[in-house]
């Protein structure tokens, strides 16, 4: 494996990093080419890590379901009632929220000009606003269908249950116990800015029952 990234190095073709580890042990860790401001990548650099934050939102539902303040049955009408006024909204469970099969359009792909990779633009709260009006593109349960809406709606749940911002949940509750001092916490879609060794101490502190 190094032979190879080295090799795609040389040509110019490999920006990024690559960290390899087996039952806790790193492996091999090393960094490659340029980031996208034209700085050489460094064992520590930071990445945008896009959808794989879900894997941050995913933790800490479950996290709320685990303390009994939750259940992957819960109705989201129960968490958010302003969706009582949308045709089948109330049959939306937070599994089906969890598992792309809730039937919710994307709210990044509805002409808005919202950028999911840049979590600053709006809200939770504002995002949800929006879906609310918003027609199923499938009855929930029926059909899966990968939307970045579940997730917004995850992490508006997580704020509602948790009387917290998002970013002070998943801090407080993932990033500090799990290690991950150079991670941000993104939205609930995604958009964390993170490093490999973070990573690497998420799988560990999930893998070991820390979280």
């Amino acid at each position: 494996i190094k032979e190879k990234c080295h090799a795609l190095n040389n040509r110019g073709q490999l920006h990024g990093g690559i960290l390899i580890a087996k039952s806790g042990e790193i492996l091999y860790h090393e960094a490659f080419g340029m980031n996208q401001d034209n700085v050489k990548n460094q064992h520590n650099s930071s990445f945008n890590i896009a959808s794989m934050g879900k894997m941050l939102t995913g933790t800490a539902i479950m996290q709320l379901v685990a303390d009994g303040k939750l259940s992957l049955d819960t109705k989201i009408i129960d968490v958010l009632p302003e969706f009582k006024e949308q045709k089948g909204a109330e049959d939306i469970t937070v599994e089906q929220l969890l598992t792309h099969t809730n039937g919710l359009p994307d709210v990044f792909m509805m002409g808005l000009g919202l950028d999911p990779l840049n979590p600053t633009q709006k809200t939770h709260e504002e995002l949800v606003s929006i879906l609310k009006d918003e027609k199923l593109k499938h009855k929930p349960g029926k059909k899966w269908r990968y939307t970045n809406s579940g997730y917004v709606m995850l992490g508006r749940i997580i704020e509602k249950i948790s009387g917290q911002s998002y970013c002070e949940y998943v801090d407080t509750y993932i990033l500090k116990p799990a290690e991950m001092e150079s991670t941000g916490c993104g939205f609930g879609a995604g958009g964390a800015a993170s490093t490999l060794m973070d990573m690497h101490n998420f799988s560990q502190a999930l893998l070991t029952h820390q979280l």
